[in-house]
């Protein structure tokens, strides 16, 4: 149930525009859903599988949608660099 809820999340921001809003609205809602219900994620997903949704989760907080800030913190992405991981970890998670 929590695996297919987080899918939707996912599969919604995917197939949104990639902007700095869309990005944000995405990142607050896929961890804010992650940390309700990651106690029983673990217990309805595989280790690789909950651990790609925490990757994901840790993708989430690096996005940072100034580019001032992102220019002096080397860990933080923009948008185009968060659309590609997230496809990248989803396309791993739906195997």
């Amino acid at each position: 149930m929590q695996y297919r809820k987080l899918i939707c999340i996912i599969e919604k921001y995917i197939n949104s525009n990639t902007s700095k809003e869309s990005s944000q609205k995405f990142c607050d809602k896929f961890m804010d859903e992650f940390f309700s219900v990651q106690n029983d994620l673990e217990q309805e997903v595989d280790q690789d599988t909950y651990e790609m949704f925490d990757d994901l989760n840790l993708v989430c907080d690096s996005y940072e949608p100034n580019i001032k800030i992102r220019e002096m913190d080397k860990y933080c992405i923009d948008e185009i660099a968060l659309k590609n991981k997230v496809v990248k970890l989803y396309r791993k998670i739906i195997g």
